[in-house]
């Protein structure tokens, strides 16, 4: 029986994984950090703060009782604002603007709705 080159480097590849991945867990962390933290990476995640407060980011989850709808369906959903960071409610949006689209892509209707739970019929 012929081994082949991959079939005898395999064991050393897997021993070589397992070995750096160990090494990397018992590293200190204080080791890590002092690489992590120069002038360069504490300055832009100071103008990333600062981009983020004055251009928050906000999530639309859409919560809907069907993967998917033929025409005449009912369409239930609950729609949730969120703040990008933290995921909290957002304060800042509380209105949804909602297209429902046909299998051809186009427009079939438009829904401006107030976030929560709402009923339409398609």
């Amino acid at each position: 029986m012929k081994t082949t080159k991959t079939q005898k480097a395999f064991p050393l590849f897997a021993i070589t994984l397992v070995a750096t991945s160990v090494l990397a867990w018992l590293t200190p962390t204080d080791y890590y950090q002092a690489i992590i933290e120069n002038d360069f990476i504490r300055s832009l995640k100071e103008k990333l703060t600062e981009y983020n407060q004055k251009m928050p980011e906000e999530r639309l989850y859409l919560q809907l009782d069907k993967p998917f709808y033929e025409p005449g369906d009912d369409v239930w959903f609950s729609a949730y604002i969120r703040d990008g960071i933290s995921l909290k409610a957002s304060g800042k949006s509380d209105i949804v603007h909602i297209e429902l689209i046909n299998p051809k892509g186009t427009v079939e209707k438009k829904i401006i709705s107030f976030v929560w739970s709402e009923k339409f019929h398609w």
